[in-house]
């Protein structure tokens, strides 16, 4: 809960009220989820999740799209 009053956070827990000025939502990533694409069981080629990666997959030479949003989807782009 955000307290306006004194501009910080106030978590509660089991342990007790943690305060802070800062507060990171990570959200569930532990559940790596595919997206919901019309037809995406039909496409012949790799389909890899990048929190499963397939460290075996040749990608050398092939054109790839890279689906997804913020860090999630720029960290497997190579800069050049």
């Amino acid at each position: 809960m955000f307290d306006e009053a004194l501009d910080l956070w106030r978590v509660h827990t089991r342990q007790g009220v943690i305060t802070t000025r800062f507060l990171v939502g990570a959200g569930p990533l532990d559940k790596p989820r595919m997206p919901d694409i019309e037809g995406v069981d039909r496409f012949a080629g790799k389909v890899i999740h990048t929190a499963r990666w397939n460290h075996g997959a040749d990608l050398r030479g092939k054109r790839i799209a890279v689906i997804g949003t913020g860090a999630s989807m720029l960290q497997p782009i190579p800069p050049d």
